[in-house]
């Protein structure tokens, strides 16, 4: 299914090193295999970040430092980082999040759903 990205808007973030647009469509299709519409297709990816991303880890959001603990679907089929800052947990559209460096790992998978958010697939 080809479609236009229209969820959110992404910091601009130069992709890590070695994740091709080849290497970022394969992973969409290793995730979305026999999925039809968007919401099968979010949660293809959203399992993918779910599982293979090691929590917890360092980002920054709206400019300040959060610790990622893992991630949610909204009602509107977007993908959510579960933020702690001190005692709050909040949710955080994961395309808002500026990665640290090192990268954890996982996040690829982050790019992933990034690529496919802007330019469907």
């Amino acid at each position: 299914m080809k479609r236009k990205g229209t969820r959110g808007q992404a910091p601009a973030e130069t992709r890590p090193a070695g994740l091709t647009v080849a290497k970022l469509e394969a992973m969409i299709q290793e995730a979305t295999p026999d999925c039809e519409g968007d919401a099968e297709m979010v949660s293809g990816l959203f399992l993918m970040i779910e599982e293979e991303i090691a929590y917890p880890f360092k980002a920054t959001a709206h400019g300040r430092t959060v610790t990622v603990e893992g991630v949610e679907t909204t009602a509107r089929d977007v993908i959510v980082a579960l933020c702690r800052k001190s005692e709050d947990v909040e949710e955080i559209p994961i395309l808002e999040l500026r990665l640290p460096t090192p990268r954890p790992a996982g996040t690829e998978w982050i790019e992933a759903y990034r690529h496919w958010v802007k330019h469907g697939f």
